[in-house]
């Protein structure tokens, strides 16, 4: 990524929930900046481009807001604070925006490119010619026609790759890492520790904020309980480690999280407290072979 990349990908990455730009001011930037690039550069340039993509993301925070620019081919949405958004692209490509998201999008020959920040899952419409090469957090995303889930947020250490569908590459262009994405594989990058790899994903569980579902098959309890963490929005401490080796199978589907809570320690027999909006698991017992609901 160079630098104007990197200038851009930063005013992308640069909101939190609850920000309130100064919008004004913040046009008056872009306007001087746009300016100076057009007398540098008679020639249209895709560094415009993103740098008006990043002013609309930047400024359209708290609500969904979308922007056209000059032509179809480019665009740019934002989702909010408990927002989500179902767009299609000009190339045919969905995609399904979770809250605090941010896309801009630009169709050229050669290849159709995207800046993300957020999660969202993409159904990339087929083209062999033009790949959709999306850039996160220091990675590269590239795919002919596939679906995928990604979330990388500004705020969390991993950027992370889902397949439902096809096959996906995951990069880090900087050191020269990729691994290759199926179905059913999940693909990570610690931004801290500069660690790219992959696992499997039997359950896709990252794609439950769409599907509002939950399934695990002989899942350790401490991948289950940070699954249930991130798809209820809350904090889980399991006081006994040696628990968090015990295996569930068991599948949710719309349970409130106190219904959860109760099958869970109806199966564990821990002891279930609350407070400040932390979920304490206390005792328990585990004998070693996997326990079902």
């Amino acid at each position: 990524m160079d630098k104007h990349d990197q200038e851009i990908w930063r005013a992308i990455e640069g909101y939190k929930s609850g920000f309130q730009p100064n919008t004004e001011a913040a046009w008056q930037k872009m306007r001087t900046r746009m300016a100076a690039d057009e007398a540098a550069a008679p020639v249209r340039s895709l560094h415009r481009f993103w740098l008006r993509a990043a002013a609309a993301i930047v400024l359209g925070i708290g609500a969904f807001w979308a922007w056209e620019a000059s032509t179809a081919s480019e665009m740019a949405y934002a989702t909010g604070p408990g927002e989500s958004l179902s767009v299609e692209l000009p190339d045919g490509t969905q995609a399904w925006l979770n809250q605090n998201s941010s896309l801009a999008f630009k169709s050229e020959e050669g290849a159709r490119r995207a800046l993300f920040s957020g999660e969202a899952f993409f159904q990339v419409a087929k083209d062999k010619e033009r790949p959709f090469l999306i850039v996160s957090k220091g990675t590269e995303t590239r795919v002919l026609g596939t679906a995928f889930n990604l979330r990388a947020y500004p705020e969390e250490p991993t950027v992370e790759v889902e397949v439902a569908e096809g096959k996906v590459r995951l990069s880090e262009p900087e050191n020269g890492k990729a691994v290759e994405l199926t179905p059913f594989e999940k693909g990570t990058y610690n931004a801290n520790e500069g660690v790219l790899g992959k696992k499997q994903a039997p359950n896709l569980n990252g794609l439950a904020w769409r599907t509002g579902k939950l399934s695990f098959r002989q899942t350790p309890l401490s991948t289950v309980l940070t699954d249930l963490e991130r798809f209820y929005g809350v904090d889980i401490l399991l006081t006994d480690a040696a628990l968090s080796h015990c295996t569930l199978t068991s599948t949710f589907e719309g349970e409130a999280l106190e219904e959860v809570f109760l099958v869970l320690s109806t199966i564990f027999e821990f002891k279930l407290d609350s407070s400040a909006g932390q979920y304490v698991l206390k005792g328990g017992r585990c004998n070693g072979k996997e326990l079902t609901q």
